[in-house]
């Protein structure tokens, strides 16, 4: 075998070895605190997503208008945010005629 080949060979392994890796970190991330809006996955949220994760664990079922006058933020920034956090499993929601209201996955 040439230094070439065994170089492209360590080269494959290596690589075969970050592949196993990064599936198991993947599925680690997948099932990671999903659900669950505890003190670990709220810290670990950005800072615009847990202000809004925190008025909702505070208050309750809330509208986008109702957290977005306690943000001071725009009402259709905080939808953009509850629906970003009901996405990653950390809230639900549940629409009442033209109202939207977001409250916090009990479910997990």
């Amino acid at each position: 075998m040439t230094a070439e080949a065994e170089v492209l060979n360590k080269i494959l392994d290596t690589l075969q070895v970050l592949n196993k890796k990064f599936d198991q970190f993947i599925l680690h991330k997948s099932t990671e605190g999903v659900g669950c809006l505890d003190a670990t996955s709220i810290l670990n949220l950005p800072d615009h997503l847990r202000k809004s994760a925190l008025i909702v664990l505070t208050s309750g079922r809330v509208t986008a208008k109702d957290v977005a006058a306690e943000t001071k933020r725009c009402r259709a920034v905080e939808s953009g945010y509850l629906n970003t956090l009901v996405t990653m499993g950390y809230l639900k929601k549940e629409r009442g005629s033209r109202i939207v209201y977001f409250f916090v996955n009990q479910d997990n």
